[in-house]
């Protein structure tokens, strides 16, 4: 199915631009090590361990994340769809929900390029390189 190709694409944009992309990604890290250290009984080693875990976790992500959404956004589409009287089947909203997330790979694509010709001292934000108004 079309969910399998976007998924592996998506996942080694990410894998490939995370080096270019670290600084937006520090941030990030840095409020997870700092939710993990309000909590109780939380230890210098449980921050070196979210530290170390935390860039895996972006850059395999999508592995997960991908599927997720597109079967999350087709069962929205196919019962909305039956609401109001769709023929619509469940493996055409799959579909739908698949193209619709091309846009993903293109906006990652033109993030990591873009983080890839930027200076990487001037990234300090995701928002900074995000495509939008």
């Amino acid at each position: 199915m079309f969910t399998t190709p976007l998924t592996v694409l998506i996942t080694l944009i990410s894998f490939l631009t995370y080096g270019a992309l670290e600084g937006a990604y520090q941030p990030i890290i840095d409020k997870a090590i700092d939710a993990v250290m309000q909590t109780p009984g939380a230890s210098p080693d449980v921050a070196d361990r979210v530290r170390r875990f935390v860039p895996w976790q972006i850059k395999l992500g999508p592995l997960l994340f991908i599927p997720l959404l597109i079967l999350g956004v087709a069962i929205l589409m196919w019962l909305v769809g039956k609401f109001f009287g769709s023929r619509q089947t469940f493996r055409s909203a799959m579909v739908v929900a698949g193209y619709a997330q091309v846009a993903r790979v293109v906006g990652s694509l033109v993030v990591g390029i873009e983080g890839l010709l930027m200076d990487s001292s001037k990234i300090t934000s995701l928002n900074a390189i995000a495509l939008g108004p």
